[in-house]
């Protein structure tokens, strides 16, 4: 009989090397990691060179997903954990106003980077 732990993902979330007691340069990597941590499941941090490092921020059983957004999509879709909205209890209002917040942060911190 297999327990919950063993049915759990173990996450490599790659990001861009730091020193010590310095934020990530990556905004996106800390809201994994602080979903990743909320949700219990496990993972480890590995540390790259922005040149070197996969083009992924995390790989589960050879699994590659390509941002913040799908991982944590990949988790509630495959059943790996509750979606955060559910165990909220927000009503339908709020989920699109929590939907809005999130692309318009996304936005802002994608033309902060230098994206368009």
């Amino acid at each position: 009989m297999s327990t919950e732990s063993e049915s759990r993902p173990h996450i490599i979330l790659w990001s861009v090397a730091r020193l010590p007691n310095t934020p990530r340069s990556s905004g996106f990597c800390p809201k994994l990691e602080a979903f990743l941590r909320s949700s219990g499941i496990s993972y480890e941090l590995g540390e790259t060179f922005p040149m070197k490092a996969p083009k992924d921020k995390a790989r589960r059983e050879n699994r590659r997903c390509a941002d913040s957004h799908f991982t944590i999509r990949y988790l509630v879709e495959n059943g790996l954990v509750k979606d955060p909205d559910t165990v909220a209890v927000l009503t339908p209002v709020q989920k699109g106003e929590s939907i809005a917040w999130q692309a318009y942060i996304h936005t802002l911190r994608s033309i902060e980077i230098g994206g368009k």
